[in-house]
């Protein structure tokens, strides 16, 4: 699915995380499916048993990147990993460095105005 399903970096991406809810916080001690894998993980809507579900999309809403991690994972650690972030940062880097060319010719144009 991550080499078909995947849209293009436009230059505008934002990233964000979901909880993936195994279930209900009373039943922890009775779930055996995912027992020793899934963990106890707090979010923005109270504590929860299950994994944390990173998205990067584009601002044509295409997915770009995804990544499931333990719900105890900090938000930022996925940020921080080369593999998850290698393509948007190349594009990034592109439009950067196309943007500074373009504005040495301005600034170099406006001298001779």
């Amino acid at each position: 699915m991550k080499t078909a399903c995947l849209g293009n970096c436009t230059g505008i991406s934002s990233i964000d995380s979901t909880p993936i809810r195994v279930c209900n916080k009373k039943r922890i001690k009775n779930n055996n499916v995912f027992k020793g894998i899934a963990n106890v993980g707090k979010s923005i809507m109270g504590w929860f048993y299950g994994f944390k579900l990173y998205i990067i999309i584009n601002d044509k809403d295409e997915f770009l990147d995804f990544l499931i991690r333990q719900a105890i994972t900090d938000d930022r650690t996925p940020i921080q990993q080369d593999n998850f972030l290698k393509n948007i940062l190349v594009v990034y880097m592109l439009i950067m460095d196309i943007f500074l060319k373009s504005l040495q010719n301005y600034s170099l144009a406006k001298d001779y105005i």
